[in-house]
């Protein structure tokens, strides 16, 4: 079975069929950010119009570069990332799927080479 239909797969279980195709794509990123669904540390759960994570694990921008990477997908798949504490050694991740990439800021999400442009006019730092 590809990972596609792995996808179709999982969208049919109880757990993951009642999250709307927004939602669904916000689990998808999930999946994707801890290795596959077989590496979740807790349950997806709905939270408004997204999704919400609490997991253990550590997110960084290079050893494991897992939060470089949460970063990157989610300015590729238009999906707004916010990371909050969740009780003594947890965090959780939320996730909402935005559908344009212009229009107000509560509905827009920017590609990534929009974010390092908007990024390197408030911190024109020459790298080398």
């Amino acid at each position: 079975m590809d990972k596609i239909q792995w996808l179709n797969h999982l969208r049919k279980l109880e757990i993951y069929k009642h999250f709307t195709d927004e939602q669904w794509e916000c689990c998808k990123m999930i999946f994707d950010i801890v290795g596959g669904e077989h590496h979740l540390y807790n349950k997806i759960k709905a939270h408004g119009d997204g999704i919400e994570y609490n997991t253990g694990a550590d997110f960084s921008t290079f050893d494991s570069n897992s939060l470089t990477t949460a970063v990157f997908m989610a300015h590729d798949r238009c999906i707004r990332l916010s990371i909050c504490s969740s009780g003594r050694g947890l965090i959780r991740i939320c996730l909402w799927k935005r559908k344009n990439r212009n229009g107000q800021l509560f509905e827009r999400h920017p590609t990534l080479d929009e974010a390092i442009q908007i990024y390197r006019k408030s911190y024109p730092i020459k790298v080398e």
